[in-house]
C-alpha cells in the first residue's frame, strides 16, 4: 500500500512538471526578500569585477535619431552637427554651448559676445603674435610734424600725447637734443628736460623711436629743442632740421 501511495506521489509531481514546461505557462518570479520581481522590487544583480557587459543602453536624440561619438585620444567624444549656417543677424533655432576646456576643475564654455566675437578676460598673458597688416589709411598711420626750416625748437604736440620718434639733424655745430613736457619751448637759461641727448660734431643725426612700444607719455605737451649746451643750460640754436611723430 505504501508503494502504491509512493509511486502515485511521483507520477503527479510528474505530471505537474510537463505542465510547468509547457509553452505559454506563466511564471512568477520572486526575490530573496519573498516579494513578486517588480519596478519597486527589482531582482538584484551583482557582476564581479572584469565582468563583461551583460547588456546596453541606446542614446537617441528627440528625433528619435541614434547619438553617436568618435573615440579621440582615448576618450569618446559625442558627435554634434549643426542644422546649417545661420545668416548674419538671424535669429538662432538652436545653439551649443562651446567648451575650451577646463581650468583644472571644472569644464569652461567659450565666451563670445553679441556680435560673435570672442572675449578674451582681462590680463597680460601672451596669447600669439599679432602683426599689422599694410595699410594706406590715416588711421593706420601718424602724420610727420617737422620744421620748414632750420630751428632750434619744435613743438611736436601742444597737449597730453605719446612720442614715437624723433629725428634731429645738426647742420654747422654740435649741441644737445632735449625734450620738454611742456607746450612750448622754455626760455634759455636753467632747464630740465625729460631727455637730453649729445649730438656730435656736424653735420650729424640722432633718430630715437619708440615705434615698437610702449611710447614715451608727456601729460602736458610735447617739446623738442636743440642748444648748443646741456643738458640743464639750454642756449638755443637755430640750427637743426627736427622732426617727431606723435599722438
Amino acid at each position: 500500500m505504501i508503494r502504491l501511495m509512493i509511486a502515485l506521489a511521483l507520477a503527479l509531481a510528474a505530471q505537474n512538471i510537463a505542465h510547468a514546461e509547457a509553452p505559454g505557462m506563466l511564471v512568477g518570479l520572486v526575490g530573496g526578500d519573498g516579494n513578486s520581481v517588480s519596478t519597486s522590487h527589482p531582482l538584484p544583480v551583482t557582476l564581479s569585477t572584469g565582468a563583461a557587459v551583460i547588456g546596453a543602453v541606446n542614446l537617441n536624440d528627440g528625433s528619435g535619431n541614434p547619438l553617436t561619438s568618435t573615440t579621440i585620444s582615448s576618450a569618446y567624444r559625442l558627435n554634434v552637427h549643426t542644422l546649417g549656417i545661420i545668416a548674419a543677424g538671424a535669429t538662432a533655432g538652436s545653439y551649443v554651448y562651446e567648451m575650451g576646456g577646463t581650468d583644472g576643475t571644472n569644464t569652461r564654455m567659450i565666451s563670445t559676445d553679441t556680435s560673435g566675437r570672442l572675449i578674451l578676460g582681462a590680463g597680460t598673458n601672451a596669447i600669439g603674435g599679432v602683426y599689422q597688416a599694410p595699410n594706406a589709411t590715416s588711421a593706420a598711420g601718424i602724420a610727420p610734424s617737422a620744421t620748414s626750416a632750420l630751428a632750434g625748437s619744435l613743438v611736436l604736440k601742444a597737449s597730453a600725447g605719446n612720442l614715437y620718434g624723433l629725428t634731429v639733424t645738426t647742420s654747422t655745430v654740435a649741441g644737445y637734443v632735449m625734450l620738454f613736457n611742456a607746450t612750448s619751448a622754455p626760455a634759455d637759461g636753467a632747464v630740465t628736460p625729460t631727455k637730453c641727448i649729445y649730438l656730435g660734431a656736424a653735420p650729424s643725426t640722432v633718430a630715437i623711436s619708440w615705434r615698437s612700444g610702449p611710447a614715451s607719455y608727456y601729460s602736458t605737451g610735447i617739446t623738442a629743442v636743440f642748444s648748443t649746451t646741456g643738458c640743464f643750460t639750454k642756449t638755443a640754436s637755430a640750427t637743426a632740421f627736427l622732426d617727431g611723430d606723435v599722438q
